[in-house]
């Protein structure tokens, strides 16, 4: 499957005066890109790179609602056989990630893996549901998911192997508004609305949620109104990530730990954490989120440490900026 990125650049055009140089934000550059940057040194797109890029995949792709179930569902399931605990488990969707103040453990799902039909169809009672509510949909759009219709249309089978052995994994949305990540438990089913990063050392939770990271994102992934879109292929694969040091491991965990006990007194999700946290009036007098720009500038100085950048200067603070567009002619 194929996908494009469209960038728009306003110029606005002055007839008849004469620059030695373009101008960009009231001073002389030697260059403007499509997405009105200074042209850098080096020209071009980001590249893969063949090490110290993150790595990174997407969920599991049901192709049928069928595969969910609701709560009362899972529990039966599972109070009937507790086998069953090998096919029914939790799942979880992109939005999920950034609504609630921790993870669903409501939302369940029937996962065959790579069973063939003699072994899924073992498990009676899951089997059964999935050929009454999955199998005459696909058979009838036919197809090759119509001669393996127990199955997920896109299992991520090498993702869940990279994960069996981990404690935890770091998570994010395809999409969103809100560049946020956090951990999840490994045993979960993600939906390939999620963005999973193999990992459970929290030095990459730290690297991951950095702003070099959060800029890289903005800079080389896609937007749909005004979410990001993150790009594995274009983000994650071309990212030159630092390496873990104590000082990130700490950051890392002190970041999961606030947040989530911010979220769970508070009553909040990711989405509306950040949106008190990036909004100054709302943010004022507030010490959890003094508190947490307090471990984000700690994470930031700690990921430019590590890169060994230590003579620049990162100037934390509010900054309000205005998307304009203009379409006409200067004379």
């Amino acid at each position: 499957m194929s996908s494009a990125s469209v960038h728009v650049a306003v110029l606005w055009i002055d007839i008849g005066t004469r620059r030695s140089s373009p101008v960009l934000d009231g001073a002389p550059v030697n260059g403007i890109t499509p997405l009105l940057d200074v042209t850098p040194r080096v020209a071009g797109n980001a590249l893969p790179l063949l090490d110290r890029y993150v790595r990174v995949a997407l969920g599991s792709k049901l192709r049928g609602n069928g595969f969910l179930l609701f709560n009362e569902e899972a529990s039966a399931l599972l109070a009937a056989d507790p086998n069953n605990r090998d096919v029914v488990k939790r799942i979880i969707g992109g939005s999920d990630l950034m609504k609630a103040p921790s993870l669903p453990t409501d939302k369940w799902v029937i996962d065959f893996g790579q069973r063939g039909i003699e072994q899924a169809s073992s498990y009676q009672e899951p089997f059964r549901l999935v050929e009454q509510r999955v199998r005459p949909d696909r058979l009838e759009k036919g197809g090759g998911l119509a001669a393996r219709w127990w199955q997920f249309e896109a299992q991520a089978r090498a993702l869940y192997e990279a994960i069996a052995n981990k404690p935890h994994v770091i998570v994010m949305p395809e999409v969103s508004p809100t560049f946020g990540l956090q951990t999840a438990p490994s045993d979960y089913v993600f939906s390939h609305k999620v963005v999973v990063f193999p990992t459970s050392d929290m030095a990459d939770l730290a690297i991951l949620q950095s702003c070099v990271h959060e800029w890289w994102a903005h800079r080389w992934g896609t937007t749909m109104g005004e979410s990001l879109s993150y790009t594995p292929s274009a983000i994650a694969r071309t990212f030159p990530a630092p390496g873990a040091t104590p000082r990130l491991t700490d950051a890392g965990s002190r970041l999961d730990e606030i947040r989530q006990e911010i979220m769970s007194r508070r009553k909040l999700g990711l989405t509306g954490l950040y949106n008190i946290y990036h909004d100054s009036e709302a943010a004022r007098n507030d010490r959890d989120i003094d508190l947490l720009r307090e471990v984000h500038v700690e994470i930031d100085e700690a990921v430019i440490e590590s890169y060994g950048w230590t003579d620049l200067p990162l100037r934390h603070e509010y900054y309000s900026y205005v998307t304009v567009q203009v379409l006409g002619r200067v004379s």
